[in-house]
């Protein structure tokens, strides 16, 4: 397979360095005659490779090395029309600004609510999990609990509720609740709810309290989603 990845004049050294070398000089000084897309080429080959170990592990799949090369090529042709698209819209030709994606404190006074729920398609049962803090970051309470059987977004409600009721139970009056799910968000400021098992919402929201309800990216929701594992 790698010597139908390689291309010719850099093949003869390839294979003759240690593991460190190897890796830094193919991702981070990749030599110039390998071709401008080899950083992407080698980082497909390397994830796919390591995909295709654990489904030889687990599922007993195998594949030809024609096949894996055909495979590597096509994502590899996909990944580049991606980014190429992307600079014909602006995407890449336009500076971007790197921010780090992190737990944000509420106002003083107020407790934040972060909670996350999980749902196996192998056994149909759901999780939920999530914690809360104040302005200064300090634990004031947290849950897990095993759902039975329901769906991914019965899970992320249950797991608002359950944090929700938390709060209240700890005499929170003044509450943000961070989730995850933008259905979750939508689902918490609609007017109109249709009856079923969710219909706590509109209960919870007409107490004497403030809510206050965010969407926050998955790499900046850390702490909901390890208590969901923890259920």
């Amino acid at each position: 397979m790698g010597s139908v990845l390689l291309p010719k004049s850099s093949s003869s050294d390839f294979f003759d360095t240690d593991q460190v070398t190897w890796v830094s000089s193919n991702l981070l000084y990749p030599p110039a005659e390998r071709g401008a897309n080899w950083l992407c080429i080698f980082g497909v080959t390397a994830w796919k490779l390591w995909k295709w170990r654990n489904e030889f592990i687990f599922q007993g799949t195998r594949r030809t090395g024609i096949e894996g090369v055909q495979e590597i090529s096509t994502y590899v042709e996909g990944l580049e029309r991606l980014v190429a698209n992307d600079r014909k819209l602006g995407g890449l030709g336009q500076l971007r600004m790197e921010r780090w994606i992190r737990w944000e404190k509420p106002p003083e006074g107020w407790v934040k609510v972060n909670s996350d729920g999980s749902f196996s398609p192998q056994t149909g049962l759901g999780t939920a999990g999530g914690l809360i803090r104040d302005e200064h970051g300090s634990w004031k309470g947290g849950f897990t609990v095993k759902l039975g059987a329901c769906s991914i977004m019965a899970a992320e409600l249950w797991g608002l509720y359950r944090g929700l009721a938390l709060a209240w139970d700890l005499g929170f009056r003044q509450v943000e609740a961070e989730v995850d799910n933008k259905s979750v968000v939508k689902f918490t400021r609609c007017s109109e709810i249709d009856p079923g098992p969710t219909t706590w919402l509109p209960s919870q929201r007409m107490e004497r309290w403030d809510i206050k309800s965010y969407m926050i990216r998955r790499m900046g929701f850390v702490s909901g989603s390890i208590m969901t594992f923890l259920a």
